[in-house]
């Protein structure tokens, strides 16, 4: 739509896909994306007369290319999902599933490299995924109160592979380093509980010889203005242990203005640009500790206009506008300026 072009989006019915898009674009709620659902794609298909089919899924790639044999289109697959494994079998099946499109679209360069590597036929471009900046980027924080401890942030689901536990570890020995010094930081760890519990994550924090409720605040509750929440942190962490090719809560982090460090995870590092955050892989673990001090305290007391400059840089590169860009650019590429 960004682009100018007529769009007509399909979901599962109750679906959050559904959810969101009924109020922007034209939108066909289905019970499933599988056979019996083809006489009304393919009816869909024959009235509008798409210049392309935009999947995001096995099962609606399927039928995409089945819709394709009886009128003609592009099929332009999203692929969001990591490589998984090394097999044989699990390669000769990511391939044949990919080689039929016209178009493969990943969104960080780790996982367009990874689909290269099973030998996929098709072209893969890289198109960073765009945010809503209308959340987001005018909630811009204000310098952390002295009064105050500055808020290192985790925010996102209660799940052992985001690295919550790990994150409570770090920070015994960051408040370790730090002492009584001023502008002791507290960790904040906001979500809903999926695999670990909010009691599991406090005993982790007694363990570790922390305090719970002072120098680790843990919340299961709804957040009604997230980006607020994100914008009052003085630093955003995303300590996930595996997997991470697409992580929104890095970009929203930094489009709040809020810098960000990530560990080594999949795509997570591509999220930083200058003055953005850091890495942290457990290689150098003092090192790491020093990064995470160091940049706690110049963003508790870092100006307005030095968090407007982080958050207006993060939306040249996050925005559903450079995403719409992006995507212009590719499908001239491929498809010729006459494409939309």
């Amino acid at each position: 739509m960004q682009l100018g072009a007529e769009v007509q989006f399909f979901a599962r019915i109750g679906s959050p896909a559904a959810a969101r898009t009924e109020a922007l674009m034209p939108t066909t709620s289905l019970p499933r994306f599988d056979i019996r659902s083809l006489p009304t794609l393919i009816a869909a298909a024959r009235r509008i007369k798409p210049a392309a089919i935009f999947t995001y899924g096995g099962p609606e790639t399927v039928l995409a290319a089945i819709i394709a044999r009886l009128a003609p289109t592009k099929i332009i697959r999203f692929r969001g999902e990591a490589v998984r494994s090394s097999s044989h079998t699990y390669r000769w099946r990511q391939r044949t599933s990919l080689d039929h499109l016209d178009l493969v679209l990943a969104p960080s360069q780790r996982l367009a490299f990874e689909l290269s590597a099973l030998g996929v036929k098709t072209p893969v471009e890289v198109v960073t995924l765009g945010c809503d900046t209308t959340r987001f980027y005018q909630s811009l924080g204000s310098p952390v109160s002295k009064a105050e401890r500055p808020r290192i942030l985790v925010f996102g689901r209660f799940d052992p592979v985001k690295g919550h536990a790990t994150m409570i570890q770090r920070m015994a020995h960051i408040l370790a380093l730090w002492g009584q010094k001023p502008n002791r930081p507290a960790l904040h760890i906001v979500g809903e509980p999926a695999n670990v519990t909010v009691s599991e994550l406090e005993q982790e924090t007694r363990q570790a010889g922390l305090t719970v409720g002072t120098d680790v605040v843990i919340s299961s509750s709804r957040i009604n203005d997230v980006a607020s929440l994100l914008a009052s942190s003085a630093l955003g962490v995303v300590p996930s242990l595996g997997s991470e090719i697409i992580c929104r809560v890095a970009q929203e982090f930094l489009l709040c203005g809020t810098p960000v460090a990530v560990s080594g995870a999949g795509s997570l590092p591509e999220v930083l640009f200058e003055d953005a955050g850091f890495t942290f892989d457990g290689e150098d673990p003092k090192a790491d500790l020093d990064h995470f001090i160091n940049w706690t305290l110049r963003s508790a007391n870092e100006t307005h206009q030095r968090k407007a400059a982080r958050a207006a840089a993060a939306k040249e590169r996050f925005s559903l506008e450079a995403m719409a860009t992006r995507l212009d650019q590719v499908f001239k590429t491929h498809f010729g300026s006459d494409f939309i």
